[in-house]
């Protein structure tokens, strides 16, 4: 009963999804490497994105932290690492004409090259997780609902950067080996330790703003930041 519609982020699910069924015929024809399981991961990552907004997760989020958490969760590290392994770029570049099309070659440009660096994807990260947890901006997010969609797209992205050059096999001009993967995948784990150390060790609440929303039924505030 507390689902809504968001019609916004369906949108976007349903362009997402039916853009990747259109190129995934012509990307196969060309022998594309688009088996049904990476269609299935893809699609998988998108309905994700939409459910952790729209349903009961989306509408708990902003009562209890914890909840907020788990939302945070799904759209930063399931959702992003779905949508890698769907390989999306790959049926992009075949169903354009392959590697040496304008998509093929805007992939290789020095422009996304930078893009796609793993240590461009660690930076957003680090960036992303620390600003939205350890500043001011949980409390603004909470009264605003552009900054809370704005928050909510930051993760989808920041995920997909982290993971593209360290999951995925697209056809991109970083692909990191796989000793700089795990070393960016350690160094990604830096910022998430930090905030969890942080939070843990709350004695007071650190969202009043956000905190305001709580149902009476619900841990205490301090108690849900210690279990978020």
């Amino acid at each position: 009963s507390t689902w809504e519609l968001h019609s916004g982020w369906l949108l976007a699910a349903v362009v997402l999804m039916a853009g990747y069924q259109i190129c995934r015929g012509p990307a196969r024809r060309r022998g594309a490497q688009a088996p049904l399981w990476r269609a299935a991961c893809f699609h998988s990552g998108v309905a994700l994105m939409y459910v952790s907004v729209a349903s009961g997760i989306g509408a708990y989020a902003m009562s209890l932290f914890w909840v907020h958490m788990v939302a945070h969760l799904i759209l930063i590290m399931v959702v992003p690492g779905l949508l890698v392994i769907g390989h999306p770029w790959t049926v992009l570049v075949a169903a354009a004409g392959g590697e040496d099309s304008w998509l093929g070659r805007a992939l290789r440009s020095r422009v996304a090259g930078l893009i796609t660096n793993p240590f461009t994807g660690v930076i957003v990260y680090v960036v992303v997780i620390i600003y939205t947890h350890l500043t001011g901006f949980m409390d603004r997010m909470a009264m605003n609902m552009t900054l809370m969609t704005t928050e909510e797209i930051a993760y989808v992205v920041a995920g997909y950067l982290l993971f593209l050059p360290l999951l995925g096999e697209e056809p991109i001009r970083n692909r990191a080996p796989y000793l700089g993967r795990l070393v960016a995948f350690l160094i990604a784990m830096v910022p998430d330790t930090l905030v969890g150390v942080v939070l843990l060790q709350s004695t007071t609440n650190p969202y009043p703003m956000m905190m305001s929303m709580h149902p009476s039924w619900a841990p205490d505030p301090v108690r849900d930041v210690h279990i978020a």
